[in-house]
């Protein structure tokens, strides 16, 4: 089994850096409570409001937002331009770091393909290398479709989640807090 080329480790890698990075940001997309306070602050408050605020829970008084888009055409226009479900949803650093995959894989495919064609009348076995490490970056291109549609579907239907997600580093790792409203009867 041969031994990975630089240039092809080096690619995998920065794949693999750009996927973790889109992994990490902080879900603000899915903060409903800034949208509930200024929608409620700005309609005047009903007649029958004062006898139901007695029993009201926070849980009650949040606005679900509808997502702008639907989770199938996040999906489907992810998947035929990675970034673009996300841009609709308001990621945008998701749909930056998709589209920064996508041109670097895409890059990456091209000149890999041109350096095959050249090296076709001096190396043909240098050539066939350099044709698996265009397949390469294709299979990582189709990757990069796939999980751009995964995860603009997912955005979607987590678009009203109320749950709030807060990563801190602390001393040899990261902590993770998140809350979940709910309520006991």
């Amino acid at each position: 089994m041969p031994l990975l080329s630089f240039g092809r480790l080096a690619g995998t890698v920065v794949a693999a850096l750009l996927l973790l990075a889109g992994a990490a940001p902080r879900l603000a997309a899915q903060d409903s409570t800034a949208a509930s306070r200024s929608a409620a602050d700005s309609q005047p408050p009903r007649a029958d409001s004062t006898r139901v605020a007695a029993g009201r829970t926070a849980l009650d008084s949040t606005i679900h937002r509808k997502a702008p888009i639907s989770p199938g055409g996040a999906l489907i226009q992810s998947l035929l331009v990675p970034g673009l479900g996300q841009i609709w949803l308001g990621r945008k650093l998701t749909a930056g770091v998709f589209v920064a995959i996508e041109a670097t894989t895409l890059t990456l495919a091209l000149r890999a393909n041109r350096q095959a064609h050249q090296l076709d009348l001096t190396d043909p076995t240098a050539a066939a290398d350099k044709r698996q490490q265009r397949e390469d970056f294709l299979v990582l291109l189709a990757l990069n479709h796939v999980a751009a549609g995964i995860e603009a579907y997912v955005a979607s239907q987590l678009y009203d989640f109320p749950a709030d997600l807060k990563l801190t580093p602390v001393h040899r790792g990261m902590r993770a807090e998140f809350s979940v409203p709910f309520r006991l009867r």
